[in-house]
């Protein structure tokens, strides 16, 4: 299983969503905030909006490919490839880092994905008291960390 924090800054309150795929593999998917219809998020944060995501992936090595925003019936995709890689290690919950998307001072709808850019980020002592606190049947024998890291266009990524 992959835990990975999904958060978002800026000004725009849009739903964060992000697609990977498993590497070598045939698996897909979607990763999301937990938000309202119309794109509120529900924040297991004070300081930033955005949640934990738990994610049951079997083990391997996977890729996040893309971002999507989402408000009611609209969504915005990035129109850059992301290669943003995590791993998921057997019989281990696999804390992969902080992945965070800013659209900045930008409203999407005006400036575009051009506005958008994608941080990995390390928050593992914020995450792991918030594991701790809000899931206390989480097996800290079975945690392992591993960040994420980010291969992406300069100016796409920070």
């Amino acid at each position: 299983m992959a835990v990975i924090a999904l958060t978002k800054s800026g000004i725009d309150p849009w739903k964060v969503a992000y697609r990977y795929e498993q590497i070598d593999g045939d698996l897909t998917g979607i990763m999301a905030m937990k938000a309202d219809q119309d794109g509120t998020i529900r924040s297991d944060y004070r300081d930033i909006d955005g949640n934990l995501t738990f994610i049951e992936l079997p083990a391997g090595d996977y890729r996040i490919t893309k971002w999507q925003l989402q408000r009611w019936l609209t969504t915005r995709e990035s129109s850059v490839p992301l290669d943003i890689r995590f791993r998921v290690y057997p019989g281990r919950l696999t804390y992969a880092g902080e992945l965070n998307l800013d659209t900045g001072n930008q409203l999407i709808l005006e400036a575009g994905a051009a506005a958008v850019a994608v941080q990995v980020k390390g928050a593992a002592e914020r995450d792991i008291q918030h594991i701790q606190q809000y899931h206390p049947q989480v097996d800290f024998l079975r945690f392992r960390m591993h960040q994420m890291r980010i291969s992406t266009p300069p100016g796409l990524a920070r």
